[in-house]
């Protein structure tokens, strides 16, 4: 990658989400997230989907429920529930869907 200094090899990847602040974050075959630059890596889960935001990263899990992880500025923290199936990391708030709603936590308006 040009201007951070470094290439990760994870295998073969599905997605990658470049944050807002020098991080991105990768999700491989085997459903694992792997971050880098200033983004830190989940603890644990297996994951359908990340997003990637200024300093937090948000992935569905396989088993539809949200994981954030990161700085959490004005409470983009992981949100409870179940049944998501994509996440959108902002700057200071994250967005979910399940089926034909929308959630949103932190300082991420409401639709």
């Amino acid at each position: 990658m040009r201007g951070l200094g470094f290439s990760l090899v994870v295998g073969a990847v599905l997605g990658f989400q470049a944050g807002w602040y020098q991080g991105a974050c990768g999700l491989t075959a085997a459903g694992q997230v792997e971050c880098w630059g200033n983004l830190s890596s989940p603890s644990s889960g297996t994951f359908s989907t990340v997003s990637a935001g200024y300093q937090q990263a948000c992935g569905v899990t396989t088993s539809g429920t949200v994981q954030c992880w990161g700085s959490a500025y004005s409470g983009a923290a992981t949100p409870s529930g179940s049944g998501f199936d994509r996440v959108a990391a902002g700057q200071y708030g994250a967005c979910a869907t399940a089926s034909d709603t929308i959630t949103c936590w932190g300082s991420a308006p409401s639709p």
